[in-house]
């Protein structure tokens, strides 16, 4: 069985550290709603941002996390947040990605922001006076990199790893950050990228950049959707990823994704859960029961921090589902677990807490009531630990 079905079947025999209310609260809240005036587009940007569950969850040691930046935030916020949370939550032991934040930004001139280059030329050759004001693509990743990156890092708990999603036009500036800011962002996801802008502008870029260049680094997913009014778009989207397997390496990966059943409206929804799966892949745990352990958890997630370029322990929250997992059977083994947390997490109560019950109820009352005074001088709220505490009065020399 593999950990994901683990916590299925857990049965949490502590009662809750936390505390109710009165009143009640029938909001259902997914984000909040954000506002930053840029200097560099001249004009108010929106921006919405959906937080992982355990964000403001008491019970766990704050973390920080790695944050993914979403175009056409008005159309995707709803259906990414709630793909995100399903995924990296932990709800039915499902732990596909890490937990992150998402940054949906809402669209002004999406023509102006997302086009690398002023060009009149459409998809299909001819030109459109509208594309007059095409063009400002660079000036818009100059307001992610000095504008909303600092709000972000200021205002939130996020690491360096950050992603982009993109879709359409959105897809377009993906792939030309990646070409042309390729420090701005360690992740790319590019939704039916219209690769036609400016006569295949890109596809020619990639094709002759040299490989030497030394400069791609990270993970890209390009998601292709059933274009049949145009195969050369199709065509061209595969000819562009061809050009990034040039530079394969231990550091830079690529996947490439044809949805035949999908058209280029559909895609975003199945393209973003693939593109996640395949940018953050290597999070999942996939072991037998009687595989966990103290080690492959170290080794899994120090080869996974190696991979991401920023460090990520194991989950507090995971590490102590499964401590409260090995309790009943094999309770030395759930103490490991529980230490495991405490050596992570030195600031969080809760580790403190379970190491001192699972120590308690292993008849190491010593040890436990030092541990129960750690978790109650970190949480002066924690009523258990103070209970326990005096409990275990005739230990306390």
């Amino acid at each position: 069985m593999r950990l994901r079905n683990l916590f299925i079947f857990i049965v949490f025999i502590w009662p809750s550290l936390g505390h109710t209310s009165d009143v009640k609260d029938t909001r259902l809240t997914i984000g909040e709603k954000n506002t930053i005036y840029s200097n560099i587009l001249g004009e108010e940007r929106h921006y919405w941002v959906s937080l992982p569950k355990s964000y403001y969850d008491k019970k766990f040691a704050p973390k920080t996390y790695p944050v993914v930046y979403l175009l056409d935030g008005e159309a995707y916020f709803h259906s990414v947040s709630g793909m995100i949370n399903q995924m990296s939550s932990g709800t039915n032991g499902n732990y596909q990605i890490p937990e992150v934040i998402l940054v949906a930004v809402v669209n002004t001139n999406r023509l102006t922001n997302m086009t690398p280059t002023k060009s009149l030329y459409t998809m299909n050759g001819g030109q459109h006076e509208g594309f007059k004001i095409s063009g400002g693509a660079n000036q818009f990743l100059s307001f992610f990199e000095k504008e909303l990156f600092k709000e972000i890092e200021s205002s939130y708990r996020v690491s360096s790893h950050r992603t982009m999603i993109g879709h359409s036009f959105g897809g377009l500036v993906v792939l030309h950050s990646l070409l042309e800011r390729p420090k701005l962002f360690q992740s790319y996801i590019a939704l039916d990228p219209s690769v036609w802008w400016d006569r295949y502008l890109l596809v020619d870029q990639i094709t002759n950049l040299k490989k030497d260049d030394g400069s791609l680094n990270g993970e890209v997913y390009i998601a292709a959707a059933n274009n049949s009014h145009s195969p050369k778009l199709t065509d061209k989207q595969k000819q562009f990823e061809k050009g990034l397997q040039r530079f394969h390496s231990s550091t830079f990966r690529t996947e490439y994704q044809y949805f035949e059943k999908e058209d280029h409206g559909s895609v975003p929804l199945i393209g973003i859960y693939y593109g996640l799966l395949h940018n953050f892949g290597g999070y999942q745990i996939k072991m037998t029961w009687d595989d966990i352990s103290i080690a492959g958890l170290n080794e899994h997630f120090a080869k996974y921090s190696s991979k991401l370029g920023v460090e990520m322990l194991p989950p507090e929250s995971l590490v102590n589902d499964l401590g409260i997992h090995f309790f009943g059977g094999l309770p030395n083994k759930a103490i490991e677990f529980f230490r495991l947390n405490v050596a992570n997490y030195p600031q969080s109560y809760n580790a403190y807490y379970y190491l001192a019950e699972s120590l308690f109820h292993n008849n190491q009352k010593t040890l436990a009531l030092k541990n129960y005074k750690v978790s109650l001088k970190l949480n002066p709220s924690n009523e258990n630990a103070r209970q326990k505490l005096e409990k275990l009065k005739e230990y306390d020399k």
